[in-house]
Parts: structure tokens; C-alpha cells; sequence
């Protein structure tokens, strides 16, 4: 079975993290891993809540080389990854929606999940 997500929404709201403080400050510590289907994305989502959380910046270079640093980058995948998500977000307007949108097809996976049991 196929669980809902949307990937493309996933990728969008890390690109906001990484592009504004007020996206980052504002989703980073209500979403968790299991928000995300995307295995690469689950793996940014949780070095950005920790290099946010060491650093309180939002550098690219720097996060760059944190994900070096912890031996995250690839699990992420690679720096082409982090610069092709980070460049998908032009100018950062609709993160809560993108946020609303990823918490709603989380809550229904849980659902799913559990009626499946």
C-alpha cells in the first residue's frame, strides 16, 4: 500500500528552512522526522534541527560543512542535493502552507497505519 505524501512539498518546506530564519524558527521544532516520507529528506530534516539548534545560523557553507563534519552528507544526498533544494525556493512566501500540507499527510499516514493494525 502507498502511503500519501508529497515530496515535492517536503523538498519545498527544507528549502525554506535553509533560505529564511522565520521558516526555520517557525517549522523546525514542530516537525519530526516521521512528518517526512522522503528518506534523504528525513536525513536533512534532522542535521538542519540539529545545526540550527549548535548554531542558530542558517548558513548554507556552514551547514554544508556540519553535514561534512557529522558524516551526514551523503545520507542527505550530497551536496548537489542540499543546493538543488535550497535553490527550489525562489523567494519563501507559502511555508506554512507547504508546513500544513506535509503535518496533514503525516497525520493521515499515522491513521492509515494504525486502522491497518
Amino acid at each position: 500500500m502507498q502511503l500519501p505524501s508529497n515530496e515535492i512539498y517536503e523538498s519545498l518546506l527544507l528549502g525554506s528552512c535553509l533560505n529564511s530564519f522565520n521558516a526555520a524558527n517557525d517549522c523546525l521544532l514542530r516537525l519530526d522526522e516521521g512528518d517526512f516520507m522522503n528518506h534523504q529528506n528525513k536525513s536533512i530534516l534532522g542535521a538542519l534541527k540539529s545545526f540550527y539548534k549548535e548554531a542558530a545560523s542558517l548558513d548554507f557553507l556552514l551547514f554544508i560543512e556540519y553535514l561534512k563534519k557529522t558524516d551526514s552528507l551523503e545520507k542527505c544526498g550530497g551536496i548537489s542535493r542540499i543546493s538543488n533544494i535550497s535553490a527550489s525556493v525562489g523567494v519563501v512566501y507559502d511555508y506554512d502552507r507547504y508546513f500544513e500540507e506535509i503535518k496533514n499527510l503525516s497525520a493521515i499516514r499515522k491513521l492509515i497505519l494504525i486502522n491497518k493494525d
